[in-house]
């Protein structure tokens, strides 16, 4: 058995395989994916924007407290127009 340079196997494991395309699925079928691609507004919201950078604080305190929560929302309840 031959001894093989650890970047030498990297890169013979990596020349076989290849990233998997991109999928569309609802935001409820998400749940442990990873993005492709930038999640970009097709609107500017400079309010909101503006209330980050006015309340730096509350919203850190706000993201901090989000982390790792998941939320769940019950079967035939809607939020938002249907």
């Amino acid at each position: 058995m031959t001894l093989v340079p650890v970047d030498e196997h990297l890169a013979r494991c990596l020349a076989g395989v290849a990233p998997l395309p991109p999928l569309d699925v609802s935001l409820l079928d998400a749940l442990d994916c990873v993005l492709a691609e930038d999640v970009v507004s097709a609107i500017d919201l400079p309010a909101f924007d503006n209330w980050t950078k006015t309340h730096a604080d509350a919203y850190t305190a706000f993201t901090d407290f989000q982390k790792g929560r998941i939320f769940k929302m019950p079967t035939g309840q809607y939020y938002g127009e249907k």
